[in-house]
């Protein structure tokens, strides 16, 4: 296309000419459309196409061409007319300075999919080997154990576990020394002339109760378990030497078939008592002299025990038997003794003992008779419901009801001084031999046979028995450290020596084991 047809195409598209510049550069060669073949033309075509200028011809032949062919074209019109806009524009911007552009990362690798392993089972469980056996760690070492009490001091502790106190301990040490300073010094402790020990101007001895010399072994008997009931021995200790007199005065004084003599009379009171004494003393010490002692005299009471099961005061063939309570208890303590010795008590002699005082009994009301003839036949109280309490239980089961019963008497009746104080006179006034209720032999019996039972019944009588020794124990004079003896056929038979003894024997029941 020549000049004139451009500048003829501008006017009639309405662009003016920009003003000259530089060459544009060259357009790219135009597009060459092959066409299919035309059909050779009509007349009346022909005809028309001599009407057209050459110039209108082509324009006209172009707009008879397809839809395709139209978009094609117009398309490069287009880029024509950008091209020559950017020619006849404003003189170009100078450059921009060149721009730091940041290097691009490698393109990623193409992401391949990671290829999927077909399933596996899970592997089976390894138990890993087992360790070998091991000892268990050794225990921790246990703490160490409280140092040993001595004996000593275990029978301190038991003492106030069982109700004993200060007072009751300093009490008994008082009557010890007064019976060491009123001990014979051939060993014995006389019954009634004990007051040979006092001085002449300060006589422990009492008129209406001084005692009776016959009831000198049992009056011994009962100061050794005095001293050996609060924890001394004739082996060692402050009081060995007078335990060991005591001793060998009653063994001096067995005959040969084993009973305890005083001018030549065996009174079964004497014998039971000092039986329990040589059987005490063979448990503590183990010594074949007094082993063999109290075997000795334990088979004499078997052999002299009555058809009825008991014994009274002598033996006598020829006269009509006396079963008497209190001596026959005072026996049972010698069979205890012997069993604690290890000693051989006669056969039967356990289980005769028991009936007897079964058959004493009064179920009703737990009482015992004391004696089937004078004296003393027919007569009860509380001491001696104490005593068959206390020997029923010891050598076979009681009866639950009548132990109640008995035990109910018992404490009723339990010491009391002003109502000792009034027996007293009444005794001395020939009003009645004695108390069978107030009176210290029957504070002994029933001291054993609460202690025994425990509880209730014995809180109730210890709080009574033993306040009432420790004050009125005498504290001045020589007579210091005694009691004072009954004016009942009891301190004229036992004396001052008897009062003390049963009272050391009452406050040190603490320390026996139940």
């Amino acid at each position: 296309m020549n000049e004139e047809n451009l500048r003829k195409l501008y006017e009639r598209l309405g662009i003016a000419e920009s003003p000259a510049g530089p060459p544009p550069p060259p357009l790219p060669a135009p597009l060459t459309i092959v066409e299919a073949p035309a059909a050779p033309p009509s007349p009346e075509t022909r005809a028309a196409e001599a009407i057209y200028s050459p110039l209108e011809r082509p324009v006209e032949t172009r707009s008879t061409l397809s839809l395709p062919l139209l978009l094609v074209s117009i398309g490069a019109i287009v880029a024509a007319l950008v091209l020559i806009v950017r020619q006849t524009g404003s003189p170009p911007a100078p450059p921009k300075p060149p721009v730091a552009v940041a290097p691009s990362p490698a393109p990623a690798p193409p992401f391949a999919a990671t290829p999927t392993a077909p399933p596996v089972a899970p592997p089976e469980p390894v138990t890993p080997p087992s360790a070998p056996p091991m000892d268990p760690p050794p225990p921790p070492p246990a703490p160490p154990l409280p140092p040993e009490l001595t004996p000593a001091e275990k029978r301190a502790a038991r003492i106030r576990r069982n109700g004993g106190n200060d007072a009751s301990e300093a009490s008994v040490a008082r009557a010890l020394d007064w019976l060491v300073r009123h001990q014979a010094s051939t060993g014995e402790w006389e019954a009634m002339h004990f007051e040979r020990k006092c001085p002449l101007t300060a006589s422990c001895q009492v008129k209406a109760a001084p005692g009776d010399p016959l009831y000198t072994p049992g009056a011994t008997g009962l100061a050794l378990l005095a001293f050996m009931g609060a924890g001394f021995s004739p082996s060692d200790g402050p009081h060995a030497k007078t335990i060991s007199l005591g001793l060998a005065w009653l063994v001096e004084h067995q005959n040969s078939e084993g009973g305890i003599t005083h001018d030549l009379r065996v009174l079964f009171y004497n014998q039971a008592v000092a039986t329990r004494a040589l059987c005490e003393a063979a448990a503590l010490t183990r010594d074949d002299r007094y082993r063999s002692a109290a075997q000795k005299a334990l088979d004499y009471l078997g052999r002299n025990q009555l058809a009825d099961g008991g014994w009274n005061y002598f033996h006598d063939p020829g006269e009509v038997e006396r079963n008497d309570a209190s001596i026959t208890g005072w026996v049972a303590f010698a069979i205890r003794a012997a069993d604690e010795a290890g000693l051989e008590v006669p056969p039967d002699m356990k289980g005769r003992v028991r009936d007897f005082f079964v058959r004493r009994t009064d179920a009703k009301t737990g009482e015992v008779i004391y004696a089937n003839r004078d004296p003393g036949a027919g007569r009860r109280g509380s001491g001696a419901a104490a005593l068959g309490l206390f020997v029923r239980g010891l050598l076979g089961t009681d009866d639950p009801d009548t132990a109640r019963k008995a035990a109910a008497r018992v404490v009723a009746a339990r010491p009391d001084w002003e109502k000792f104080q009034d027996a007293q006179v009444k005794s001395n006034n020939k009003e009645f031999p004695f108390s069978p209720d107030q009176n210290m032999a029957g504070w002994y019996y029933g001291t054993e046979a609460m202690y025994r039972l425990g509880g209730e019944n014995w809180s109730a009588w210890n709080g009574a028995a033993r306040d009432l020794l420790v004050e009125n124990q005498v504290r001045a004079g020589h007579r210091a450290g005694s009691w004072e003896p009954e004016l009942s056929y009891i301190g004229r038979e036992g004396g001052r020596v008897f009062s003390t003894a049963i009272g050391v024997m009452i406050l040190t029941i603490y320390a026996r084991e139940r």
